[in-house]
């Protein structure tokens, strides 16, 4: 081979070198950017997401109204889920994904706010009625640890119907709204059964 053709042999060696590294500099630069990208929708959603929920007119008025018209026990769990509903509809953005979480989110809160009052009244009464059988020495059933293990099963429950409705709809954006829906109608029928399990005693 020839002094030329051997350098025009290296410098082709030297070109496809170069340009395979440049291509996955090239690469990794533009996934770099894509990445970034994606991170800046992300955080915008995030942002909107906060600025939304910040900005909801929301009132538990519609819910409580309705449980109080209805008056029967049975039958009060139709009204759960009422002001979220009116908030995804007054406000403007309420239909969208964004909105219906901010929406049941703020629902929810309200009823896991009501959940652990009721809790904590029924298990003041469950101490209460185990100390009134812990004096006689009387055999019979406990209050108190029935309570947890049953409040115990329902979160369990709860957390796995949830998940089992959000899976329905296979990673799509529906997803978010329908486990926080799940979340919001289970919480508040439990409410309502501990609410009237502390009445009637």
């Amino acid at each position: 081979m020839s002094t030329g053709k051997a350098a025009r042999s290296c410098f082709a060696g030297m070109w496809r070198g170069a340009s395979r590294r440049s291509v996955a500099a090239l690469t990794a630069l533009l996934l770099a950017v894509v990445m970034l990208a994606a991170a800046s929708r992300s955080a915008q959603a995030q942002a909107q997401a906060r600025e939304t929920a910040q900005e909801l007119v929301f009132s538990m008025n519609a819910t409580d109204d309705c449980i109080a018209d209805v008056g029967h026990p049975g039958t009060v769990g139709q009204c759960i889920g009422q002001s979220a509903a009116l908030c995804m509809e007054q406000n403007a953005g309420g239909e969208t994904t964004i909105g219906m979480t901010a929406c049941l989110g703020r629902e929810l809160a309200v009823w896991d706010e009501r959940l652990n009052a009721a809790h904590a009244v029924l298990m003041k009464q469950a101490r209460a009625a185990d100390r009134e059988l812990d004096e006689p020495g009387a055999s019979a059933p406990r209050a108190v640890p029935a309570l947890r293990a049953m409040q115990r099963s329902w979160i369990a429950f709860r957390d796995a119907r949830c998940s089992f409705e959000a899976a329905l709809w296979s990673g799509g954006t529906g997803a978010g709204p329908a486990f926080l829906q799940c979340r919001m109608e289970e919480t508040g029928r439990q409410t309502l059964y501990l609410q009237k399990m502390g009445e009637d005693r």
